[in-house]
This record gives structure tokens, C-alpha cells and sequence, in this order.
């Protein structure tokens, strides 16, 4: 296990997320909001309290300056810290500032006409229902009253068409509030929906891409696989059996179908081999980024997908000019931009899992693998503790939203990882062979389908595992807490226990066994000096190799 240096100090982007998420996710009160802002102060003002500089009085005639001292490690952790509890309260404010300047402008009960703007694709309901995320521009009333609006809301419409975003609707239908939330939600049928402006050209060349992929993996796929395989490639689920996506929920897997770094990794991994013909790796890492952004375009800039791209990206410009960074700083730079592209998004539940389960794997992941190789291959031991790493870091997430947890997760999705990752190269190769050769799809389709059925028997055997449910209301509040507290507990200990900073002793390459007598002497190591006068006795330390 890799120790850490006593001196090394912790790289600053990761302690100013970790402290910036503290006034994010506190209720959102001036009280909170002061005292967040004092807490700041204090900790700025002890931090650079050990690094000013004074003055030493001369015992004659004048005052000689001296040098300021330069701040310590503890120094700069607090100084970082504050920094980091000062962007919080100022994004908590730009967030709020965003909420409150949303409104129909009309009462919710004289409303019958609205007009707005698509925000993102929308997704077809096994009901039958589609979901257009609008941003509201206009409302009216039956009696011609008619009102700016601004924010956002949901329009469910039966049998709805797929629309490019950017694309101007109206629909005629009064708003209902929605249970969870602030946003207001529009229900009417497919008669009550109405194209008034068209997307942006870009948008429509990106939609009819989409829609062009999707085909094409329909046709390479065939009927039965193709929505598993839409919703891996791009997170497109209006197809999706019903009943496969509740199996891969009760089996505590419902992460693969959700589009995520997992996702973008193993398709990075393919660019990269992909590309492995260019003559230099830093045109190859550029060419890399470019496809990923082309990608995130396509698909959607989920939380998930942009985290991963972010961290991707912030570590590829590290290595382009030959600064590599750690993991822990790219999920800081990730979470910093995140915020600042997608603020409405921070207080959403895949936002929060998404970087939860992240910075769980940075904290407890190489922990887990090292004790778990003791009994499992490497390879077996990192999927293993990764897997666990992620659902000790979200179980008290998922437990206080969801009621329930599912322990055998980590170990049905060790099971389901291969393929997974065998789907996904099945569909790109698939579908860029039908592309070029539509003849090919009779080959294709039995490939996807036979990778189809394992992972939807592996699922349905996996719904049969131990789940905890956990009680509603308080106690479940109180279950939630003490998971959060047994998570830092944990932490805490695997921290003392292979963090803490030790003196070892490497070999010397003497080609002795440890604690025992060797070449040791110099006399030993060069014969030729033992006879001559000056010879050194004492011991010395061999030459390297």
C-alpha cells in the first residue's frame, strides 16, 4: 500500500469542493449563510495569522525587517478551506437567485396556454407518455390574459413526438404542481402540443445524428437487444423493457443502465485503441477529447457523463503539458465546473450519487483492493473494491431516498461488468459494420442477442438477493445518519491505518535475506581495496544494482 510523504500536502481543488459543498447542501437560510461566511472568516484569518511578517527592533537605532514566513501545511489547509466555504455561499446565492427569478406570472388555476423553450431530449415513458424539460417564456389564461414566465417545468404529452431541444412548443393544458420540487408539471395529449419555432440548425444536424445512431443500432442490434443496447451507447431508455429495468433496480445494478463515467470510460478505452495508429500520443489524447466532446453533444450533458468528461478532460490537459494531476484534483475541477455550467443540477439526486460515488472509490477503493487480494486475483480485487467503495460512499444517499439497500450490488455487478463491456463493444462494431455493410446485420443481431440474454438471465437471478429495507419517516432519517457516521468511521481508520507516514527499509540489493548479515563492508563489496592502507572498516552502504 503506497504511504504517503509527511511533507506531502494535499492538492488544494479537492479541499476547496469538499469545503464548497458544505453551504451548498445546508438549508438554504441568511442564518446559515452568516454563519458559513464567519466560519470562513475565522478560518482565513488563523491561517494567515502564522504568515505575516514582523519586524525585529534593532538594539541601537532602527527596526530590521523580517522576511514573512512562508505558510505551513496546516496554514494552507485552513486558507483553502475558507476559500472554499466563500464559493460555496456565493454559488448557494447565485442558485437561489436563479430559483427565485422563476414564475408563471399568472395564478397556476387561470393558466390554459403555454409556450416554451426544450431544454434537453425527451424520453418516452413505458406508459406511453413523453417528457419534454421545457423552459417556460409565456403563459395565458382562457379569459386572453397572457403573462411573461420564466424557469423551468415538465411537459408530459401522450404520445408525443421527439423533438430537437431548442425547439419552441406551446401546449394547451393547465399546470398541476409536481409532489417533489418547486416545477410545475403540464399533462395533455398529442392534439394539445404545437411546434411554433424549430431548433437551431446545430441542433437539428445533433438530433438527426442521434436519431441516425439510434437506427443504426436497431438495425445491427435487432428488436430485442436494441434497447438494452440504445440505453448503454446512449442513455436512451424509451424502449427499455420495463421489467429488465426493475430486475437490474432490485438487483442493486440500476447504475449500468444510467449513463456514467463506467460508460464513458470503457468508451474511451476503445478510442484509445482505436486510435493507437497515430504516430504521436498527444495527437491521439486531443483526438480523444474532441470525440468525447462530440459524444457528450449527441447523448446530453448528464451529470454523470459531464462529470466524467470534465475529470477526463482536466486530466489529459495535465499530461499535454507534462503537469499530471491527481484523481482527487480532476473530481474538484469537475465539481467546481459542474456548478458553475449546471447550477440548478447540484441538488439533483444523479448529481449527488454521481460525485459521492466517485470520491468514495478515490477514498476507499485502493483500501479495499489491497485488503481484498489477501483471497481474490488483483483484477478481481480492485472490481470488487471499487464496487464497494461506490456503495459504501452512496448507501446513505440511497437509503434515505430511497427506503432500501441491495449489499449483493458490488458482487452482481463484478458478474455483469464483462458483459457490459462486451455489449458495448458488440454495439459500436455492430453498428459501424451494418453502416457499411447493411448485410452484415443477419451476423450481427444472434451476437447482440446471445450477450443480451446472459446479462438478462444474470439480472433475473440477481433479483432473488438479500435486500434491507429500511422503516419511513424518522427512523429512516436516523438510519441515513448513522450510515453517513459509520462511513467517516471507516475512513477514518483505513486513514490511520495505511496513511499514516512510517520509516521503511528498502532493500539495498545485496542479495541477502532482511535481518541478516551480508555484504556489508566495504572490503566485501570491492576485494581489491582490503589490502591497501585506509582501507575503511566500518560498515558501508553497497552501490545500487
Amino acid at each position: 500500500m503506497h504511504r504517503s510523504h509527511p511533507d506531502r500536502q494535499p492538492h488544494w481543488l479537492p479541499v476547496l469542493a469538499l469545503a464548497a459543498a458544505l453551504p451548498l447542501y445546508l438549508p438554504a437560510s441568511p442564518v446559515c449563510r452568516a454563519a458559513t461566511t464567519l466560519l470562513a472568516l475565522l478560518l482565513a484569518g488563523i491561517a494567515l495569522r502564522p504568515a505575516t511578517g514582523g519586524t525585529a527592533r534593532h538594539p541601537v537605532l532602527v527596526r530590521i525587517p523580517v522576511a514573512a514566513k512562508r505558510p505551513d501545511g496546516l496554514s494552507l489547509l485552513l486558507l483553502w478551506l475558507a476559500c472554499g466555504l466563500l464559493a460555496g455561499v456565493v454559488l448557494q446565492a447565485r442558485r437561489e437567485s436563479l430559483a427565485s427569478a422563476s414564475g408563471t406570472g399568472l395564478p397556476s388555476s387561470m393558466i390554459s396556454y403555454t409556450e416554451a423553450s426544450l431544454t434537453a431530449d425527451g424520453y418516452l415513458s413505458a406508459s406511453g407518455w413523453r417528457m419534454y424539460p421545457v423552459q417556460l417564456v409565456q403563459v395565458r389564461s382562457s379569459a386572453g390574459a397572457q403573462a411573461s414566465a420564466a424557469g423551468s417545468g415538465l411537459f408530459y404529452v401522450r404520445g408525443g413526438l421527439a423533438l430537437p431541444p431548442g425547439s419552441r412548443i406551446t401546449v394547451q393544458a393547465k399546470p398541476v404542481p409536481a409532489q417533489n420540487g418547486p416545477a410545475l408539471l403540464w399533462f395533455a395529449e398529442k392534439a394539445d402540443l404545437r411546434l411554433k419555432q424549430a431548433a437551431p440548425p446545430w441542433q437539428q444536424l445533433r438530433f438527426r445524428a442521434r436519431q441516425a445512431l439510434l437506427a443504426a443500432i436497431r438495425q445491427a442490434a435487432g428488436a430485442d437487444a436494441a434497447p438494452l443496447m440504445e440505453a448503454l451507447l446512449l442513455g436512451v431508455r424509451d424502449q427499455l423493457n420495463s421489467e429488465l429495468a426493475a430486475n437490474f433496480r432490485q438487483a442493486g445494478c440500476a447504475h449500468i443502465l444510467a449513463l456514467s463515467g463506467q460508460h464513458l470510460s470503457i468508451l474511451t478505452g476503445m478510442l484509445g485503441l482505436l486510435l493507437g495508429w497515430l504516430p504521436a500520443k498527444r495527437t491521439a489524447r486531443l483526438v480523444n477529447c474532441l470525440l468525447i466532446g462530440v459524444y457528450i453533444a449527441i447523448t446530453g450533458a448528464g451529470p454523470s457523463v459531464l462529470r466524467a468528461a470534465l475529470m477526463f478532460w482536466y486530466a489529459s490537459l495535465g499530461r499535454l503539458l507534462d503537469r499530471p494531476q491527481p484523481a482527487a484534483a480532476s473530481l474538484g475541477f469537475a465539481f467546481f465546473a459542474s456548478l458553475l455550467l449546471q447550477p440548478e443540477n447540484c441538488a439533483s439526486l444523479s448529481f449527488i450519487l454521481s460525485y459521492s460515488a466517485s470520491a468514495g472509490i478515490l477514498a476507499f477503493g485502493p483500501a479495499f483492493a489491497f485488503l481484498l487480494r489477501r483471497l481474490l486475483p488483483p483484477s478481481w480485487a480492485s472490481a470488487l473494491g471499487t464496487g464497494w467503495a461506490a456503495f459504501l460512499a452512496t448507501a446513505a444517499v440511497v437509503a434515505g431516498s430511497f427506503g432500501v439497500l441491495y449489499p449483493a450490488g458490488p458482487f452482481i455487478s463484478i458478474l455483469a461488468a464483462p458483459l457490459v463491456v462486451a455489449l458495448l463493444w458488440a454495439g459500436v462494431s455492430a453498428s459501424l459494420l451494418v453502416a457499411i455493410c447493411p448485410a452484415l446485420a443477419s451476423l450481427t443481431k444472434p451476437v447482440c442477442s446471445s450477450l443480451y440474454e446472459l446479462l438478462q438471465l444474470l439480472m433475473a437471478a440477481g433479483v432473488g438477493r438479500p435486500a434491507l429495507p429500511l422503516p419511513e419517516g424518522r427512523s429512516r432519517l436516523m438510519v441515513s445518519t448513522a450510515i453517513a457516521l459509520s462511513v467517516l468511521l471507516v475512513y477514518a481508520v483505513l486513514h490511520v491505518r495505511f496513511r499514516q507516514p512510517t520509516r521503511l527499509q528498502l532493500a539495498q540489493r545485496t542479495g541477502r535475506t532482511a535481518g541478516q548479515p551480508g555484504l556489508c563492508h566495504a572490503k566485501k563489496v570491492r576485494p581489491e581495496l582490503s589490502d591497501q592502507p585506509g582501507c575503511p572498516s566500518a560498515p558501508l552502504r553497497p552501490a545500487a544494482g
